[in-house]
């Protein structure tokens, strides 16, 4: 419909084109818009101070132009260096797919002093749940400040599985890490 509607129109858009194009050439220059008084000030004061301005902006300066005409600006490209096209890293050298691990993320192979894993988290949790280590205990053992541990302690727990009583034979064992959290949790219950 786009280009029916274009031909359609064109030619009523460029009917008598020429005479509208010279008919808007044509007609006087329109005014300038009028000026801000703090504007129009400052410039009668700029004129009263130099009157012989305007003259001076519109007067070509042989000079300057001469001089202009002497200076000319020659570059070149810095060579290239080799050493710096060369990588410092090599490829890496594993090409084995991803593999995911027991909480559907990537482990990666070196984690830096202070941080710890899902997996070390979790192991944390359980140990601090289950087992009653302190947070002073276990920042030592697994070398991560204690205020860390206490605000992993204060705002992040894992989950609790509660199985009917009866029902626990039929209830099917996974890997789980809950599940698994679970029956250390029971397993400790019901040691006491």
């Amino acid at each position: 419909m786009g280009k029916v509607w274009s031909s359609v129109m064109r030619p009523i858009k460029t009917f008598n084109i020429e005479n509208r194009a010279h008919r808007v050439i044509s007609r006087d220059k329109p005014e300038l818009a009028p000026k801000y008084k703090v504007d129009k000030e400052s410039l009668d004061k700029l004129l009263k101070e130099n009157p012989d301005i305007i003259e001076s902006y519109s007067k070509k300066h042989t000079i300057l132009d001469n001089r202009l005409k002497t200076v000319y600006v020659s570059s070149t490209d810095p060579e290239a260096n080799p050493e710096m096209s060369k990588s410092k890293r090599t490829l890496p050298l594993d090409r084995k797919s991803f593999q995911e691990s027991d909480f559907s993320t990537w482990d990666p192979e070196f984690v830096p002093p202070g941080r710890l894993m899902l997996r070390d988290i979790f192991q944390v949790l359980a140990l601090h749940v289950n087992e009653g280590h302190s947070s002073e205990s276990l920042a030592a053992q697994w070398g991560v400040k204690k205020e860390v541990l206490d605000e992993l302690f204060k705002y992040y727990g894992t989950f609790e599985i509660h199985i009917p009583k009866g029902k626990e034979k039929s209830f099917e064992l996974t890997k789980d890490p809950v599940y698994i959290q679970h029956m250390a949790s029971k397993k400790y219950i019901d040691e006491k």
